[in-house]
């Protein structure tokens, strides 16, 4: 079973395959890029970004772009671009299904949950 840290880690040894430079904090840093990786009981360190996004976390998941969904067996990775930093939001109700969601990521096959231009949804089923 992966901790938060390494899924941060792996991340971000996938980010620097493309020469991207990034570094796992416990926090955030203004004016630069963000990747939030946590479980729905975390999002409300990330509800400014899911409120922008029009996503909830409750009882239920509320997106724009889909029916409400059940949190069990679920991840969500929302992407958004806010005065010139990219932030990429990615939660799940487990950290066996945000380990799925990042290796996702690494892999490319998030593309086959994508409901939206910046919004995909992982469910059990997928």
């Amino acid at each position: 079973r992966a901790s938060l840290l390494e899924l941060g880690a792996g991340l971000r040894r996938t980010l620097s395959t493309f020469q991207i430079d990034a570094q796992v904090k416990n926090g955030e840093e203004p004016g630069k890029d963000l990747i939030f990786l946590g479980l729905f009981d975390d999002a409300v360190q990330a509800e400014g970004y899911l409120s922008r996004a029009g996503i909830q976390v409750g009882a239920t998941l509320r997106t724009p772009f889909t029916p409400d969904l059940e949190p069990q067996g679920t991840a969500i990775i929302s992407l958004q671009e806010q005065d010139g930093r990219h932030i990429l939001i990615v939660l799940a109700d487990t950290l066996d299904t945000l380990a799925d969601a990042t290796a996702r990521l690494e892999s490319g096959s998030f593309r086959d949950v994508i409901v939206s231009e910046l919004l995909g949804v992982i469910v059990a089923a997928n």
